[in-house]
């Protein structure tokens, strides 16, 4: 078992209103979102985190998070070395963007999604896709209990890790402080939207504008639902 327990970066994603979209005529719209997923196209990632994130402060090296899905909820790891400010990094910024990529896909399709990003020693078994451990524990807390919003927050344990390190003053510009001074990843970020869709960048814009109004109207008759859509238009304003 010693071999499979390993330090790594993990996210617990969940898909908001997952019940009612799954009793709904929007079912086919989450079982594709759900495959999509196995097709998230890596490489114009790849090409910003180089480009943009670090701002040439450390040379990015290329991973691979692993993607798992069971019911509404999404399981995003990469591994991480906490000996190396390269790791660190580098694994931060892929499962952030990978997040990212996955988030936006999710608003096109007319959802959202909450989650968190922790990290510590998991059991991980890469083949039978086998999570277990402390991270895990406070990635779900974290989505449950401080999320609350259409967001995905970094919890405590990345927040220290970034401070130990002294990494904490790098300008992540996939980080975004909210009003309640919980980080979270900056999924509509101008600079990453503008150079992801180029061309179509007001296309896309307009419809993820139209998708968050729509759910708003769709969404009058619960005050818990709507709290959640007037986030984002006060994050997407």
């Amino acid at each position: 078992m010693e071999d499979i327990q390993r330090n790594r970066i993990i996210a617990f994603v969940d898909i908001l209103g997952f019940k009612t979209l799954i009793n709904s005529a929007e079912k086919n719209k989450v079982i594709d979102f759900l495959y999509e997923l196995r097709n998230i196209d890596s490489r114009f990632r790849e090409n910003f985190i180089n480009r943009e994130t670090l701002n040439g402060y450390i040379v990015v090296t290329k991973i691979h998070p692993d993607i798992s899905s069971y019911s509404d909820h999404l399981l995003i790891s990469a591994p991480i070395n906490l000996d190396s400010l390269q790791s660190i990094t580098t694994s931060l910024a892929y499962i952030s963007y990978t997040i990212i990529d996955i988030q936006l896909l999710a608003l096109k399709r007319g959802f959202a999604l909450r989650g968190a990003i922790a990290h510590g020693e998991i059991f991980y078994d890469e083949e039978k896709k086998i999570f277990a451990g402390q991270a895990l524990i406070e990635a779900i807390e974290g989505e449950s209990c401080v999320a609350k919003y259409p967001r995905v927050i970094i919890c405590k344990s990345v927040k220290d890790l970034l401070e130990i390190k002294k990494l904490e003053k790098i300008d992540f510009s996939f980080l975004e402080s909210d009003f309640d001074g919980v980080k979270f990843l900056n999924f509509l970020d101008a600079k990453y939207i503008s150079q992801k869709f180029k061309d179509s960048i007001e296309n896309e814009l307009n419809l993820f504008n139209d998708i968050i109004q729509k759910r708003i109207e769709e969404s009058k008759d619960s005050i818990e639902v709507l709290s959640k859509w007037e986030w984002l238009v006060n994050y997407y304003m």
